[in-house]
């Protein structure tokens, strides 16, 4: 899957173009080829979940610094592609359930699929 949608993201971006990761796919930087738009490689520290853990629950460790995190990277952050790879597997840590997160994912536009991983294009 993750070989798939980097096809897709690599069809979608464009010279310079950065890509956060939603869920932890590292691998998709490598496969990709585009850089990190953000400090935060993954959803981790956004949802107070650790990978792994976060497939099957959805139980926070800690809430109060990932609600900073999220409301500081839905102020600043602005990836070009966004690749989401934990919404299929864990539907109660989606974006959308984050009240920051929602209105941030609101300035997308999926521009594909797979099987497990949905990705988004910045709106211009």
């Amino acid at each position: 899957d993750s070989r798939a949608a980097a096809a897709i993201i690599r069809k979608t971006a464009r010279p310079g173009d950065t890509l956060f990761v939603w869920g932890y796919r590292p691998e998709l930087f490598v496969y990709s080829g585009l850089r990190a738009g953000s400090i935060y490689l993954d959803s981790q520290p956004l949802t107070g979940v650790p990978a792994d853990r976060h497939l099957t629950q959805s139980t926070p460790v800690e809430t109060t610094e990932a609600r900073r995190r999220r409301a500081e990277f839905a102020e600043f952050c602005r990836p070009d592609i966004v690749a989401d790879g934990l919404s299929a597997y864990n539907p109660n840590l989606a974006m959308t359930r984050y009240p920051e997160m929602a209105a941030w994912i609101g300035h997308y536009a999926l521009a594909g699929r797979t099987s497990q991983t949905a990705i988004y294009r910045r709106i211009p």
